[in-house]
């Protein structure tokens, strides 16, 4: 038996225990503030194309300015599946995101082992399965999940290339194809396409130090010709999926990317205690939060790292930084980063923004972290090595458990060395898309006893509050409520009469202050509160749980 079958075997089944913990535990989670956005979008996308394969040129062009600036290939599926199922909206659309959020555990996997190998790759799945906020938005997050899976197998595809030399037609259109995929969830991808010409670009002047004038010609050629076939690729697979584009491709393509970057979203972000618009939060807020919420598991082999690193740095510069792979990566994790926060563009709820560094930057982690295991090993001894592993283990194994302990909120995880969620109750942003709602919805449908008129709910914060403090009526859609409802229960407007018997809020910006009345229901998480349900009226017999 080849000595790599057994941690490719344990890495293969890894995966498949995490695909299966998904599929059991994706019909708990609540629906996000954004989903029902990008279900009508879409939607739109579909009447979109339905009505151009009809033949109907015009009313096809009028429904194109309709739909909005993302490309569809998460959309579209979505939307002709949502049109075929019985099952709620909400757990089609659950389950198709899932699948990208496996994806890109799959994809990190597959990253690290063509980094560093196999035991690499095991260590990449569990990182980043054990990345509490990066497992919670798999489920829910139609944005930034999809585009994270898809930046991490385009990266997979383009280090291969760049670690084999393999400018051949089938690595062309491997890696057009991702990139096309990339693109093709969100514009962005269009990145890939410009890692590619970058690194491509300056392995081949590194190299063209040793080769003779004929050679660099030749290999020009072939760099050219393989980034010509793979764009070509990947904008052919673009335009399949992006409606914008089928009038004035290269003009829509510049103007989402602007709007991506400099996103006009101004409402009101808690951090550090204080309340922000989201285009005046500190130029530290990225950094700040990317610290509180990645898991301790991380910083912990990330400190065994840098002490390996920083004892071998002259070995490593010749070893790893100069293998364009690793450079690649590295590059793609820290890039985005350095963007943002140079151009200062716009980023709220967390760091979700960038939930697609979190692949890569797994695989890299991995791969630091076997290497140092066996320097502590091969150096100083195995025990050595174990004083550093063990911990490393009861880390995974604690932050499993506050994973289990949220659910079906890890989404809202802080580390244990910023306080946990529990310290950053009232200081940072917890349940920020009102994924609270169901549980707190489904608590009081089991506990109302049954009457011959339904009982009203309402969602609405007085609106002369809400405008008062943002500017406009900001109230969180009604699709975060409905699907959980039942037969006993109606969601009614603030003003309607007979006026309402409950209302339903989140803790995020006041909402669960808003309204008086005695709470009946309150869900909370760590002694967080994250939603509650008042009564207007002396509370029913048995609706307090």
């Amino acid at each position: 038996m080849n000595s790599k079958t057994p941690i490719k075997l344990l890495s293969a089944l890894t995966l498949v225990v995490i695909g299966l913990v998904m599929a059991f535990t994706v019909s708990d989670y609540g629906v996000s503030w954004d989903e029902t956005f990008r279900w009508s979008g879409g939607d739109a996308k579909l009447r979109y194309y339905e009505t151009l394969f009809s033949g109907n040129l015009n009313q096809a062009a009028a429904l194109r300015q309709q739909t909005d600036h993302y490309p569809g290939l998460f959309d579209l599926p979505l939307a002709l599946y949502r049109k075929v199922s019985a099952a709620p909206d909400y757990l089609v659309g659950h389950a198709w995101c899932a699948f990208f959020g496996l994806l890109g555990i799959a994809g990190a996997m597959m990253l690290a082992r063509q980094l560093s190998g196999w035991h690499a790759a095991w260590l990449a799945a569990i990182l980043i399965a054990l990345y509490p906020r990066y497992w919670g938005h798999s489920f829910f997050n139609p944005k930034d999940i999809p585009f994270a899976a898809a930046y991490v197998w385009g990266l997979w595809a383009l280090a291969r290339v760049l670690q084999t030399d393999a400018r051949n037609a089938r690595s062309m259109l491997l890696f057009g194809l991702l990139a096309g995929v990339c693109m093709s969830v969100r514009v962005g991808g269009l990145l890939l396409l410009c890692y590619a010409t970058l690194f491509l670009g300056a392995q081949l002047v590194v190299n063209g130090l040793v080769l003779g004038p004929l050679t660099f010609k030749r290999q020009l050629w072939e760099n050219a010709r393989w980034l010509a076939g793979a764009s070509t690729v990947a904008l052919l697979l673009l335009l399949v999926f992006w409606p914008n584009a089928h009038q004035n491709p290269f003009g829509s393509t510049v103007d989402s990317i602007k709007e991506v970057s400099q996103f006009g979203w101004a409402g009101q972000i808690l951090f550090a205690g204080e309340s922000y618009a989201a285009d005046e939060l500190p130029r530290h807020y990225l950094p700040a939060m990317l610290a509180r919420t990645a898991p301790d598991l991380w910083w912990w082999l990330a400190l065994g790292c840098l002490v390996y690193l920083a004892a071998n740095v002259r070995n490593l510069l010749r070893q790893w930084f100069t293998r364009w792979s690793v450079l690649l990566v590295v590059f793609a994790v820290c890039f985005p980063l350095a963007y943002i926060l140079i151009r200062k563009s716009i980023v709220y709820d967390g760091a979700r923004h960038v939930l697609f560094i979190i692949p890569p930057a797994a695989a890299l982690l991995a791969m630091s972290s076997t290497a140092a295991y066996r320097w502590f090993k091969d150096r100083w001894s195995a025990r050595v090595g174990l004083v550093w592993l063990v911990p490393a283990s009861l880390l995974a194994i604690w932050t499993l458990i506050d994973m289990a302990t949220l659910h079906p909120y890890q989404y809202i995880y802080y580390n244990r060395l910023s306080g946990g969620v529990a310290g950053a109750n009232q200081r940072f942003e917890t349940d920020y898309w009102g994924t609270s709602f169901r549980e707190a919805t489904e608590t009081l449908r089991a506990n109302l006893p049954v009457r011959e008129e339904p009982w009203r709910i309402t969602m609405e914060p007085p609106l002369e509050d809400v405008v008062a403090r943002f500017g406009k009526p900001v109230i969180p859609p009604p699709s975060l409520v409905e699907p959980f409802l039942g037969d006993n229960i109606v969601l009614v407007r603030s003003h309607e009469l007979p006026a309402p018997d409950f209302y339903i809020a989140i803790a995020r910006n006041g909402y669960d202050e808003m309204r008086g009345g005695e709470p009946v229901v309150e869900i909370h998480r760590d002694g967080v509160r994250l939603a509650v349900i008042k009564s207007f009226a002396p509370a029913p017999g048995g609706a307090n749980p």
